[in-house]
């Protein structure tokens, strides 16, 4: 379904071309997103993009999202105590495939919901103190031990899980025009993805229109 859904956009895409190289835009900006699995993670990442204004009431866009990039804290002990502590590492990725249905409320603002394809990379680095082990869809990419006055306090693993889905892409958001080719772009953005199981964004862009 997923497959047959992104082939429909690229179909379309591909008819609509020739009629839409005039009203091409692009957009560059940030994002702040919160993934809820495998870890519960939040932070910034960035975008770029391309699109192209089929109409008045249609937009087809590309772009290079990256939603999340939130690096680890290696383990370490806290200050002035025994405590072993950590920050798991998660970072998302993907190239996008779009479909925008907008609706004009005044001369300088739009607002739209945006449909479309992501393929999703994501990974995540999630530190295990033992008791717990990596799960058999990680692997074991670094191991520490902790030791005071000669006495083993804890023993920490780090467990890597790398994924690539077709997923889902849906947002609300709302375009302001400051004149003919610069406007601005708040958007709230939903991915949807098996393995990450979902992932909640506010977008803040910048675009110019050519």
């Amino acid at each position: 379904m997923q497959k047959q859904f992104l082939a429909s956009l690229i179909c379309l895409c591909t008819v609509s071309t020739s009629s839409a190289l005039a009203e091409t835009y692009l957009t560059v900006g940030g994002y702040y997103s919160k993934v809820d699995k495998p870890i519960d993670r939040s932070g910034s990442g960035g975008l770029f993009g391309i699109g192209y204004s089929l109409s008045d009431q249609w937009s087809l866009e590309f772009g290079y999202d990256q939603l999340l990039n939130k690096k680890p804290r290696w383990p370490h002990f806290a200050d002035h105590s025994n405590q072993i502590l950590s920050e798991s590492r998660f970072k998302s990725t993907g190239l996008t495939l779009s479909v925008l249905g907008k609706t004009t409320i005044n001369d300088a603002n739009t607002l739209f919901y945006r449909v479309g394809a992501i393929r999703h990379q994501s990974d995540a680095l999630v530190f295990r103190q033992a008791p717990q082990t990596c799960g058999t869809d990680e692997s074991l990419i670094h191991s520490s031990h902790f030791i005071v006055n000669d006495v083993v306090v804890g023993n920490v693993s780090g467990c890597l899980s790398a994924n690539t889905n077709i997923g889902l892409i849906y947002g609300l958001g709302l375009d302001h025009q400051f004149n003919q080719q610069w406007f601005s772009r708040i958007e709230l953005v939903g991915v949807a993805d098996p393995d990450t199981k979902s992932i909640h964004a506010l977008k803040l862009a910048v675009g110019y229109r050519f």
